[in-house]
């Protein structure tokens, strides 16, 4: 079974990760600049260091977004993203990305 969310995982990885490229390859390509970074947080449904390792690093892979800290207190990582616009959506990739990395584990 851990086969398959594995699957599941890199293809759904694999998606996040070239829509940000060329996201970021468009703004880059434009004239005017849409970058307004901000910082935000990513409540964690885990306590595992491993989980929270796996996120972090995922994270900060996918282009666009830095993982800056894991506060301990309230479980939750505190990331840097360079479209405020898009937080949003960046919570929601973030929260099944952590489901997916929690399923594999």
């Amino acid at each position: 079974m851990r086969i398959y969310y594995f699957l599941v995982f890199l293809v759904y990885y694999l998606k996040t990760v070239v829509q940000a490229n060329l996201a970021l390859a468009a703004d880059i390509l434009t004239p005017e600049l849409r970058m307004s970074a901000t910082i935000t947080e990513v409540k964690l449904k885990t306590k595992k260091e491993s989980h929270i390792l796996a996120l972090s690093n995922l994270l900060c892979m996918t282009p666009g977004s830095l993982t800056l800290d894991y506060d301990q207190e309230k479980n939750s990582l505190i990331v840097h993203i360079m479209y405020s616009g898009h937080t949003g959506s960046f919570q929601k990739s973030a929260d099944d990305l952590q489901k997916l990395v929690m399923r594999i584990f």
